[in-house]
């Protein structure tokens, strides 16, 4: 196998990895956060569903941007979505406040193809 194809298999497992890693684990975050903040477990799994659902809707203009400007700006952008999107997350103090952070920024933060 090529090197170039190597390396490139690997940072775009890495992305994807490092992504995933932190989308997953929202699960465990769900009892300390509905515990503390007083919110159902509803509001907490609209936040998530609305992560999914913008997240599906954001692919194809994702993919039309990284065509148009190339996939490095669009991964850049879409990290510092991803990280803007958690950081806010860390000061929500209402459910739509959290829906609003972790549903729709974080979920255009997703912009690296499933």
């Amino acid at each position: 196998m090529d090197r170039s194809l190597q390396r490139l298999l690997l940072a775009g497992g890495l992305i994807v990895s490092l992504a995933m890693g932190v989308r997953h684990g929202f699960g465990f975050f769900m009892p300390p956060m509905t515990s503390a903040f007083g919110w159902s477990r509803e509001s907490f799994a609209f936040a998530l569903g609305m992560q999914n659902l913008v997240w599906g809707m954001a692919q194809p203009f994702a993919g039309a941007l990284a065509d148009r400007h190339g996939p490095g700006k669009v991964l850049l952008g879409g990290g510092l979505l991803y990280a803007l999107g958690l950081l806010l997350m860390t000061v929500s103090a209402t459910p739509t406040l959290f829906s609003l952070s972790a549903g729709v920024r974080h979920g255009f933060g997703f912009f690296m193809p499933p």
